[in-house]
């Protein structure tokens, strides 16, 4: 590993159903969304890692939650396609409830902090 490697290669964690983002998640943006309003551990329906941008995410259960694992990282909910119409960003650590606006967003942005370490 260089300086800038803080995690296993894939096949070392590949048979134990690990996936390296979700092991080294302190350093990786995770954005979890969740069908309740509490992040609750069952009420997971969609996962996003790092930089995305996404502009139909389909449809889908209604979002209450969304679970944001480091301080810099931001998501951006969109309630049209391709990042248009209203839009709620939800920014740093911890559990943050959903904008009823923002509940049946079709398209997202997520934006993570530049990290020199």
């Amino acid at each position: 590993m260089d300086k800038n490697e803080t995690c296993f290669n894939k096949g070392d964690l590949e048979n134990k159903d690990i996936r390296c983002v979700d092991y080294c998640s302190k350093n990786v943006c995770v954005f979890s969304l969740y069908n309740d309003t509490a992040c609750s551990q069952h009420g997971v329906t969609a996962k996003y890692y790092g930089k995305q941008m996404t502009g139909d995410v389909g449809f889908h259960t209604p979002w209450q939650s969304v679970y944001i694992n480091n301080p810099n990282c931001t998501i951006t909910l969109f309630v049209g396609l391709n990042f248009q119409m209203e839009n709620e960003t939800y920014k740093g650590a911890g559990c943050h409830r959903v904008s009823t606006d923002q509940t049946s967003a079709l398209s997202i942005e997520t934006d993570i902090p530049c990290l020199n370490q």
